[in-house]
């Protein structure tokens, strides 16, 4: 079973199945741009592992135990990230590695909110990688939950990531499900 979901970023196409997550998050990719027009059959890896789409769309890719999650929109010239992470607090202490100051202190105790921010990051990672190529440190951006979805990103240096992004994220099925969308600045 596919599902779909409206994101403020493109289309997110959902799957829950036995196959490898590889061929999970194709499933998907090819559902998310099937509902755009698109009919992508062999979507490679680029050589950082990003899906390569066919020209004039852009698509990211996300699978965590049996499930995956795709994004993808027309070529506007943003790039797109997607992660899925389980709705629950870290198995390990992570707030140090992926949250600034900032961020521990406004999220305080409630770990499930580090899973977010961190599924969060992960999806600006994969947005932002196709224009700086390079590794980008959990530390490189801030992030603030609002409600329902709502998210404000700030880039902590511009000048080293050239980026506005914008996030979303949501919770379904007992995951967190993030997507960004990031621009050249």
């Amino acid at each position: 079973m596919i599902e779909r979901i409206d994101s403020p970023h493109g289309i997110i196409a959902i799957v829950v199945g036995d196959h490898t997550p590889h061929e999970l998050g194709r499933v998907a990719l090819r559902a998310a741009l099937a509902e755009l027009g698109c009919t992508a059959i062999d979507i490679p890896r680029d050589d950082r592992g990003a899906p390569v789409v066919p020209a004039g769309f852009v698509g990211s890719i996300s699978h965590k135990h049996g499930r995956a999650a795709a994004l993808a929109a027309r070529d506007d010239g943003a790039r797109l990230g997607i992660d899925l992470e389980r709705a629950v607090a870290p198995g390990q202490p992570i707030e140090r590695r992926v949250l600034t100051e900032r961020e521990r202190e406004r999220l305080g105790a409630d770990r499930r909110a580090v899973a977010l921010c961190f599924a969060i990051k992960e999806a600006i990672y994969k947005a932002v990688d196709p224009f700086v190529r390079r590794f980008v440190g959990f530390a490189e951006v801030e992030v603030e939950l609002g409600e329902r979805g709502a998210c404000t990103v700030r880039v902590v240096d511009p000048a080293r990531l050239p980026v506005a992004i914008a996030a979303w994220w949501c919770e379904r099925d007992g995951h967190w499900l993030a997507t960004a969308r990031a621009t050249a600045t």
